[in-house]
């Protein structure tokens, strides 16, 4: 989100460097198919909040709000921990032809700064 309202944030990821660096805003693929072109100029104090794609239990999707933060005019990001708790894992892929498919779910916890995987059933 930003300042309230949902678009994308595009980043690239150097993998060489490991900077992470934001490079625009893009309002996505309308239902024609179209791109939108990069439209909004992040300008200092601007408040981004990130959103992501989560399920609950019945699998379910909704989005998660995480922390919102100013944006400062340095476009460089920087990765933080996940907070303690238990996540599901997965790779959401699309193809160039409209096609999607999620990969199966690994699950794991995060206690006292480690990191566990569960076995699958």
């Amino acid at each position: 989100m930003l300042n309230g309202n949902q678009t994308n944030l595009r980043f690239r990821w150097d993998y060489d460097t490991g900077a992470v660096t934001i490079t625009d805003i893009w309002d996505g693929v309308d239902s024609a198919g179209f791109s939108g072109r990069p439209t909004v100029t992040l300008k200092p104090g601007n408040v981004i909040t990130p959103l992501y794609d989560s399920y609950d239990n019945t699998n379910e999707s909704f989005y998660a709000s995480g922390t919102p933060f100013s944006y400062t005019g340095d476009n460089g990001l920087v990765f933080g921990a996940l907070p303690e708790g238990e996540y599901l894992y997965s790779f959401w892929i699309d193809d160039i032809y409209g096609g999607s498919w999620m990969s199966d779910t690994v699950s794991f916890s995060i206690q006292n700064g480690n990191i566990m995987y569960n076995q699958a059933a």
